[in-house]
């Protein structure tokens, strides 16, 4: 295992050795195994192999490479002449939990949750916790397998972007960069919730008997959409750095 000296020894190689696109992994949907940039994004080059790690070794990783992003920022702040011990007085507080209790995440949580429960009482095991078990199915079914895949991995994904989202718009009225990651965090939410209708569509293809509780799935999406449209009108214009170049 890797030491935090060792981790921000690499990293900062890697950064160095460079053919990245800047900013490409902000505004992605972190489903590394579906994506064609690989090669071209610095968070992918620089993580390591999760699959092959145990739970303990990832635990020690992650720890050791907070403590590597640390030891940089400690460099930088010194190198700036910045106390990052000290918080200033006039500090704007956007408060930041107001996010955690808007209606459009709170009613996004619900649906995810809902939906979570309803998929575990007609397919064992397709929950949360099993996404990554779904891989490799007999061909007659990879479509229909494909969109539960889809269904699973977007559940927690929605509701997590859209918190986002609303975190940044608090402060993006006198800041460019909030309301660049304000509409790209929404950008990336309602990409999630069109690919988690299209693929609702091939469940019920697939399962008619369930067309009525899909249904009810795919009325509380298009809310969801409809909502983030309304509260982020420029989401779906927003271009993210090498996905929509």
């Amino acid at each position: 295992m890797e030491t935090p000296e060792e981790i921000k020894k690499r990293t900062l190689e890697l950064a160095k050795k460079g053919g990245f696109i800047e900013g490409i992994y902000n505004y992605c949907d972190r489903w590394c195994e579906k994506c064609a940039f690989k090669s071209k994004c610095f968070s992918y080059a620089s993580s390591p192999d999760y699959e092959n790690m145990s739970d303990e070794d990832t635990v020690e990783y992650i720890t050791n490479n907070l403590k590597a992003t640390m030891l940089m920022l400690d460099e930088i702040a010194e190198e700036m002449g910045i106390d990052i011990s000290e918080i200033p007085d006039d500090e704007t507080d956007f408060d930041r939990h107001k996010p955690f209790h808007d209606p459009l995440t709170a009613y996004a949580r619900e649906a995810s949750n809902e939906t979570h429960d309803w998929l575990e009482s007609v397919e064992p095991g397709t929950g949360i916790k099993k996404i990554n078990s779904l891989k490799s199915y007999p061909g007659e079914k990879k479509e229909y397998h494909d969109a539960l895949e889809v269904i699973c991995y977007y559940l927690i994904f929605i509701s997590v972007k859209l918190e986002r989202a609303l975190m940044s718009v608090a402060g993006a009225d006198d800041n460019e960069y909030m309301k660049d990651d304000s509409d790209g965090s929404a950008k990336v939410a309602l990409i999630a919730i069109d690919r988690s209708i299209a693929a609702w569509g091939i469940i019920m293809k697939e399962r008619p008997e369930y067309e009525d509780a899909i249904l009810q799935f795919l009325i509380k999406l298009s809310k969801i959409r409809s909502e983030t449209e309304k509260r982020f009108p420029d989401a779906r214009s927003f271009i993210r750095p090498g996905l929509d170049d």
